[in-house]
This record gives structure tokens, sequence and C-alpha cells, in this order.
């Protein structure tokens, strides 16, 4: 399946357990809110239960009110969430990108000792 998304958010509600009655999760049932732009986290706060945990990337995606320049990107979102929830911050560029050089790295490197075992 492939999820097409211009102008809006794409959501997923993902439970599992022994017994699953329903596949929604309800306000205050979450054990768990990820999210993948730093904004968004704020809108779905009110599903996650008391001692509940954040999970956020470090990323902002401008809304279309920002993108026009009405308004500005929001300050300090991360340190709001902090104030009401157990956030765990993370950087998923920063991830990828020390990923896909790590690979460049160890792929140039595994061609060297190739080179040097065919002429040794």
């Amino acid at each position: 399946m492939v999820w097409h998304n211009v102008g809006g958010s794409v959501t997923t509600q993902v439970r599992f357990g022994e017994k699953v009655y329903s596949p929604i999760i309800g306000k205050g049932q979450a054990d768990i809110v990820v999210s993948f732009e730093t904004m968004e986290t704020g809108k779905w706060l009110e599903f996650l239960k008391p001692n509940g945990k954040v999970v956020v990337n470090d990323f902002h995606i401008p809304s279309a009110p920002i993108l026009t320049g009405k308004v500005e990107y929001p300050s300090g979102v991360i340190e709001a969430l902090k104030e009401v929830a157990d956030v765990t911050v993370f950087q998923a560029a920063k991830l990828a990108e020390d990923l896909v050089i790590s690979y460049h790295e160890c792929y140039y490197c595994w061609r060297l000792v190739k080179q040097w075992i065919r002429h040794n």
C-alpha cells in the first residue's frame, strides 16, 4: 500500500497484546505517542495515558499558514511537551545521514580490503 499525503497529517494506530478488542486507541489509552514532526505531536497528546511516553523527531515541516507567512513556526514546542509528558527526542535525519555515511565508509573499506587481497 502506498500513502500519498498532501497538506495534512497521516496517522496510524497500532495495538498489540494477548487480547486486542479494537484497532482504535481511545483518548487517554496510548502507552506511547510517536511523532515524526515536532509541532504535530501536540495534536495527539490527548491519546496518551497518564505516565505514557512521547517519542518525537526534532524536525519542522511548515504548515500552510507558516508557508504563506501568516504565522511563524512556534518556538519551544519540545520544551512545552516536556512539561506535560515523558519525552524522548531524536533526530531522524541525523540518524539516517550517519547510517548512509557508515554504509559508504564500510563499502569503501571493503573495496580496499578486496583489492589488497587480490594483489597480495
